[in-house]
């Protein structure tokens, strides 16, 4: 039994209101685009206030962010279960809970990630978001080799960046998990 506290029903709720914002939030940037829809345009649309809307937020940007620390978290733990004499397959491994939850979400990470790519700030704050998930990345490889487990990092990221730009440009035909499996093979490792 763990010794974490759960969470109370009032804060279940604060996270369903959180990510209903969220939600309508995505849907009208992907509907009229990010610099088209403000602030009072979500408020409206999800039936709540300003007031609330920076309870939760204190940005619109946040909004499509919202999942970043769960995500970083995912790889982290999800890196810590991968044999790791393979770096570079590990990392890949690593990347494989956020691509399983592309395929069941009803496409809204595909959304998601529509609206990320269609605005400079949401394109900056993803690069930030990778510096952050690699400044754990980078010391759980173990590797003696600091910049080579940069490298590889920063690898990892940059070809699961490429994967989901295709992705997005190609509307979820084709499943992440084959467009990321060839993302990393044309880099390769040995």
């Amino acid at each position: 039994m763990s010794d974490l506290p759960r969470p109370s029903l009032r804060d279940h709720a604060r996270d369903a209101v959180r990510r209903q914002i969220a939600a309508t939030a995505v849907e009208l940037f992907d509907e009229r685009g990010f610099a088209n829809v403000t602030i009072e345009d979500i408020v409206t649309a999800a039936g709540t206030s300003p007031r609330t809307f920076h309870r939760y937020f204190s940005a619109k940007e946040e909004t499509v962010l919202i999942d970043a620390e769960t995500h970083g978290t995912q790889v982290r733990d999800a890196l810590e279960r991968q044999d790791l004499a393979d770096p570079w397959a590990a990392l890949r491994g690593s990347l494989e809970p956020l691509v399983r939850n592309t395929a069941h979400d009803d496409g809204r990470s595909l959304r998601g990630m529509r609206v990320m790519l269609s605005a400079p700030t949401l394109r900056a704050r993803n690069l930030q978001k990778h510096r952050e998930w690699a400044e754990f990345l980078i010391p759980a490889l173990g590797q003696s080799d600091l910049a080579r487990a940069r490298a590889l990092v920063f690898g990892a990221l940059s070809c699961f960046d490429a994967a989901l730009e295709t992705w997005v440009e190609q509307d979820g035909v084709e499943p992440l998990a084959t467009i990321l499996n060839r993302a990393f093979d044309a880099v390769g490792y040995r």
